[in-house]
């Protein structure tokens, strides 16, 4: 309803504005382009010398006078016809138009606005109720349907995902380690060999630079690879054994809670959803 009144006042109040501040100077400048840049090009024209140039002169004197004066009268009428029209419009527009627009809004506040609290009501009753009966539900038969999913996930998939990891630490751990190595051997022989391939003397500068980067550098990230495949994986493997483990538990305990003690928490912010925020919504 403010906004309706405010707003809407504030819209008209800044329409009517538009019609008279901005509409004066549009006018404003619309007689001086008739005066002040007419004679401008009048004057342009009238400097063009020439037979040609008066046969132009002429077609723009009879421009200037017939169509010009054409044109003249088009834009007085278009600021005073047109103008006018325009006018009307947005007086329409703030009178009629906007009285549509405010008799909407206010049906909207009154006849769509009710049709929406009704929805709403309607949502906080009967759909609030499906929709509280879906989420007993959720609790009750997706929920155990979902404790038995995360029961079986840390069960079943649980193992899969151990064994996944088991494999990832062995099978494709193994895999990643050779990649590594391969990449130290196969893969650095090549880029050796298009850094052996560059010439000339920066090249060579860099050559060396990329050869200490192969040797010293190189054999510190070799080092640093290996340890990553030995300590850093044992320590990976350590962790995700824990993660199977010891956060496993905790994921398994945190899963339960969330069951029980946040589905509890969830059932309890929906139901005062449906209460508070329905009651809110009904105010609104």
């Amino acid at each position: 309803m403010n906004e309706t009144s405010v707003e809407g006042s504030k819209r008209r109040q800044e329409r009517m504005k538009e019609t008279s501040v901005e509409g004066s100077k549009r006018r404003q400048e619309r007689m001086k382009e008739t005066s002040v840049e007419g004679s401008k090009r009048r004057q342009e024209r009238m400097k063009e010398t020439s037979v040609e140039g008066s046969k132009r002169r002429q077609e723009r004197m009879k421009e200037t006078s017939v169509e010009g004066s054409k044109r003249r009268q088009e834009r007085m009428k278009e600021t005073s016809v047109e103008g006018s029209k325009r006018r009307q419009e947005r007086m329409k527009e703030t009178s009629v138009e906007g009285s549509k627009r405010r008799q909407e809004r206010m049906k909207e506040t009154s006849v769509e606005g009710s049709k929406r609290r009704q929805e709403r009501m309607k949502e906080t009753s009967v759909e609030g109720s499906k929709r509280r009966q879906e989420r007993m539900k959720e609790t009750s038969v997706e929920g155990s349907k979902r404790r038995q999913e995360r029961m079986n996930e840390t069960s079943v998939e649980g193992s899969k995902r151990r064994q996944e990891r088991m494999n990832e630490t062995s099978v494709e751990g193994s895999k990643r380690r050779q990649e590594r190595m391969n990449e130290t051997s196969v893969e650095g022989s090549k880029r050796r060999q298009e850094r052996m391939k560059e010439t000339s003397v920066e090249g060579s500068k860099r050559r060396q630079e990329r050869m200490k980067e192969t040797s010293v550098e190189g054999s510190k990230r070799r080092q640093e690879r290996m340890k990553e495949t030995s300590v850093e994986g044992s320590k990976r493997r350590q962790e995700r054994m824990k993660e199977t483990s010891v956060e496993g538990s905790k994921r398994r305990q945190e899963r339960m809670k969330e069951t029980s003690v946040e589905g509890s928490k969830r059932r309890q912010e929906r139901m005062k959803e449906t209460s508070v925020e329905g009651s809110k919504r009904r105010q609104v």
